[in-house]
């Protein structure tokens, strides 16, 4: 078995035993992680109000980005992963590359993604790099760059303020319209606790059959 495999094996293990995700969950099959699956029919469990729109978070070059600053002309997908807790999240990098992949399907819905990284001190910066590139290893899509932003939340600001703080963040997934409004917040229990993109696409659907 290949030592890269090797290791993504037993992050998910560990994973498993952390989070006490079930096997019929997430895609486990005997232990090997053959296919991570998300779940398809997801309702909003959380009521994060419209203040989401004012949280700061700061990009690769130290720039603050706030989610306000990317609705108006389009709807936003704001999606919160784990974050460093040693390791890289394998279901993290499976969600991530899976908005990358059909990033294409969710701009034709008008709308724009925000990724958020949590890391709990300044000096973990670099910890997105390392996400960001065992996300692209362990990814079949093509696409070798990310085509939305992917920010930190420094010191955990955001995850606590939206109270979705579990060890670092819990993930959550939130889908802003254009005016603002948060019409879909799903926090999940567990790692593999996500609505699928699937599940935002229907999302995305229903925005979009709106009058504007």
């Amino acid at each position: 078995m290949q030592p890269e495999r090797r290791a993504l094996i037993g992050a998910v293990i560990a994973g498993l035993l952390l989070y006490g995700c079930g096997g019929g969950a997430t895609g486990i099959d005997n232990g090997v992680a053959s296919e991570i699956h998300f779940k398809d029919d997801t309702v909003s469990n959380a009521s994060p109000g419209d203040a989401i729109l004012n949280l700061e978070f700061t990009d690769q070059s130290g720039k603050a980005i706030r989610p306000r600053d990317l609705i108006g002309s389009k709807n936003l997908i704001l999606v919160f992963v784990r974050g460093y807790n040693g390791s890289v999240c394998p279901y993290c990098s499976a969600y991530t590359s899976g908005l990358i992949s059909n990033f294409a399907a969710i701009t034709q819905h008008e709308t724009n993604v925000l990724l958020v990284y949590p890391i709990a001190k300044p000096d973990q910066k670099q910890r997105l790099d390392e996400f960001l590139k065992g996300t692209f290893q362990n990814s079949s899509s093509s696409v070798d760059k990310v085509p939305f932003p992917v920010v930190l939340d420094i010191g955990l600001k955001a995850v606590n303020a939206l109270g979705i703080r579990k060890d670092l963040s819990k993930p959550a997934t939130y889908i802003v319209d254009k005016t603002g409004h948060v019409r879909f917040a799903y926090v999940g229990s567990s790692l593999a606790d996500r609505p699928s993109i699937k599940a935002i696409i229907k999302q995305l659907d229903t925005l979009k059959d709106e009058p504007s």
